[in-house]
């Protein structure tokens, strides 16, 4: 199910936070020599979130960023949802100056 067809923003939020977390999960679970020791960085998952923004196939994804913006507690920004959704944010903006 596409992130634009979810009925509740609390339903995009999780999907949302899910998907990355797999991205971060897929990424840490490939053994690369060059990153064996390190943790995956902004500038590491950056590009890959771009990728996935891309691909997505989202319908409105300027919409979508800000009705999850909207609907987010502002004790939730300063975790990992609203780290994720700065990178969202972060996402869109590449792709809008591209």
């Amino acid at each position: 199910m596409s992130l634009s067809m979810l009925s509740l923003p609390d339903h995009a939020r999780t999907r949302t936070s899910t998907a990355l977390d797999e991205i971060f999960k897929n990424c840490g679970e490939k053994n690369l020599e060059w990153r064996e020791n390190s943790a995956l960085t902004a500038d590491d998952y950056l590009p890959i979130h771009i990728y996935v923004v891309v691909k997505s196939g989202l319908k409105r994804p300027l919409v979508t960023k800000e009705l999850l913006g909207a609907m987010i507690h502002p004790s939730l920004m300063l975790g990992e949802v609203g780290y994720f959704l700065t990178m969202f944010e972060v996402a869109l903006k590449y792709i809008a100056d591209m």
